[in-house]
Order: C-alpha cells, then structure tokens, then sequence
C-alpha cells in the first residue's frame, strides 16, 4: 500500500484500529458512535489490523458507515502478530500489541489510534486537530493508575519518577514520522522481552516507558473512562454533556455481557437503530442476566430458596445479597431517572435519522 501525496494526506484524517471477530462488535460501535457525532469535511480513512474478521461483518460494517458518511475509505491489513507470542496474550489473543506496528505499517505521517471498546460521542476532528509540537504522541492521563510503580514496579531503572504521569493508550494521537526515527516499535519490543515479570498492561506498559517525557497530555475528555461507581445520575449528566469519549475499561463489556447502565443503553440504542444484531448478548446466559434486572422480586425469592436449601458459604450468601442489592439500587436510579433516560435515548435515535437524511441528501446533491 503507499501512500498518499501530501495534498490528499492534509485533507484526512487517519484512523488506526484492530480486532478479530470476537471483538468484531466494539469495533462497529466504536467506529458508528464515531460516524455519527462526525461531522468533518475531511476525507476519513479507516485502516483495520485484521485479527480474522469475518466476510460478512466486514460487509455489514462498510454497509452502515456509508449510511452515516460517504467520503471514507475502510482498509483491512492483517498483521504479523506471531512475533508477539512469546509474551503474555491480552485474554486470548495478541491483538494489543498491533498498536506498536503502526509507525511501520500504516503509511501516514500522523495517525489516531482507537481501541474497539469506545463510544465516540464528540467529532473526531477536534482530536486530529491537536499540535503535538515535539511530541511523538498525545494520550490522556490514566485516572485508575495513580502512579507509575502500580504498572511497571522497576520504573527507576529507566530513571522514571514514581510521580511521573502515566497514560491510558484506549486513545493515542500519533506521530508516525517522530515514532519511526526514535525506532519505536523495537524499543517497546525490547522492553517487553528483557522485563517480562515487571509489567502489567502488556504495550500500554512499553509505551509508557519508551515514550517517556515524549507524550504530550490531552484532555481528559478524549479518553473518559468507564469507573464501577459510576451512578446513573453521573452518566445522564455526562451524556448531556457529549463532547467526549467513553472508554468501557471494565469488564465485561456491554457488548458481551449484559448491562443496565445508561451508556450500555445508549450502545444498544445504537445498534438497534442501525437494526444490528448482538448475537453475545442473546445468549442464554445474557437472558438470564437480563432477567435479573427486569425481574428482580422473583429473581431475590429464587434466591432466598437457593440459600435456605443450598450448603453455600456464609461469603457466598453475602455476595448473592450484594450483588441483588446493587441491581436494586440501579432500577431505582433508573425509574427515578426514567423522564431524562428516555430524553437521552430518544435524542439518540433522532440524531441518528437526521445523520441519514442528511448523508442521503449530500449523495442525491453531488
């Protein structure tokens, strides 16, 4: 593939993501939440590391974007992840460490990186935008991670202050010129293989230490992460708000297990309006999920006879008892909340249709 004369780069923006078919679901969120709150002029092109993606997802995907945008481009590139193998696989797969090939495979100058498990609720432009200056990445600061020794315990060996920030990579803003000359994707290579046992977070820990004091802070709002507190009054707040991206950094995600919070609800939302199919999510042990949540009585006396009948320990009881309380807990915030949920929800489906009339009216005018 090569690339594209400086003219035609200016006028688009660069999008980095990676999946396989068992995240073939985040990517079509991610990439649908992205189409629908962008509203640029710029030409979008889209490169996909492919980790074994269907035919008829691809399909599917390409189909629904060019409801919402006609001028992009969607590429798939299937990486050489066997060179990964030796360190630790991210669940089951090695699809974390395709960020670190893409100074060397994606010929850009500059690129966005895109994990598969966001909602991109705000205009990808005012991303693309930013200055690095002499950075050779823009990343948010991690909001879990209060310092660098929770990560990589031997940090001052590479003479990395323990208050140093410490960036979450979900989303990078990348200077693939600056990373090439830096010989970034051996550096981080390197440092996975020589301190195996002194990380956590796989590339996000090489990325953290190669790049240091090289990582220009981005606003919070680029990379707003998902927290297990998080209430549904906050997310109605948030979601009124717009203007950011959610990074679902908790599992499961609302795209395999089911879930009854407000951003959950607004992915569903989404899909169902582009009448796309969770297949996960209907699946026996999802229904039962579910039907936790809407029949929460019967669910807590089914529970009363299990542990009046059952030898199950005293912890295992309590955990049973939390686990309905907490359910109990979001069903009321959601039925005390239930005028400004389905406010949101509903702007949602219109603003979706208005992204369709408007695509359809820019086709039937050019």
């Amino acid at each position: 593939m090569r690339a594209m004369n400086s003219k035609k780069e200016k006028q688009s923006i660069n999008l980095v993501l990676g999946s396989d078919q068992g995240y073939f679901d985040g990517l079509y969120i991610t990439l649908l939440s992205l189409f629908l709150h962008t509203n640029t002029e710029k030409h979008i092109r889209v490169y996909v590391f492919d980790g074994g993606i269907q035919s008829a997802s691809k399909e599917k995907l390409h189909a629904e974007l060019i409801k919402l945008n006609t001028n992009f481009t969607l590429r798939y590139i299937v990486p050489d992840l066997k060179q990964f193998e030796t360190f630790a696989p991210m669940g089951t797969n090695y699809m974390t460490y395709a960020r670190l090939l893409i100074p060397t495979l994606i010929p850009e100058k500059k690129t966005i990186w895109l994990d598969v498990d966001l909602l991109v609720l705000r205009d990808i432009e005012s991303l693309w935008e930013i200055d690095l200056a002499d950075k050779v990445m823009g990343a948010c600061i991690d909001t879990g991670v209060s310092n660098i020794g929770i990560d990589i315990d031997n940090y001052k060996q590479f003479k990395i202050p323990k208050t140093t920030n410490y960036f979450n990579a979900g989303v990078l803003l990348l200077n693939n010129e600056a990373l090439l000359k830096m010989n970034f994707m051996q550096k981080c290579l390197q440092f996975l293989e020589t301190n195996r046992g002194h990380y956590r977070w796989y590339d996000q820990s090489a990325i953290n230490v190669i790049c240091f004091n090289k990582i220009k802070v981005l606003e919070g709002s680029f990379n707003t992460l998902s927290v297990a507190l998080n209430t549904i009054k906050k997310e109605i707040v948030q979601l009124n708000q717009v203007g950011y991206i959610y990074h679902f950094i908790l599992s499961p995600k609302p795209f395999i297990r089911y879930s009854n919070t407000l951003h959950a609800q607004w992915v569903k939302n989404l899909l169902h309006s582009s009448n796309y199919e969770f297949k996960t999510l209907n699946t026996w042990s999802n229904r039962l999920v579910e039907f936790k949540h809407k029949y929460l009585m019967l669910y807590k006396i089914y529970n009363a006879i299990i542990c009046l009948f059952s030898k199950k320990s005293t912890a295992q009881k309590r955990s049973l008892n939390n686990h309905i309380n907490e359910i109990e807990t979001e069903n009321k915030a959601l039925k005390t909340h239930k005028k400004e949920t389905h406010m949101i929800l509903n702007q949602l489906k219109i603003k979706y249709k208005d992204k369709l009339n408007t695509t359809v009216k820019a086709t039937r005018d050019l």
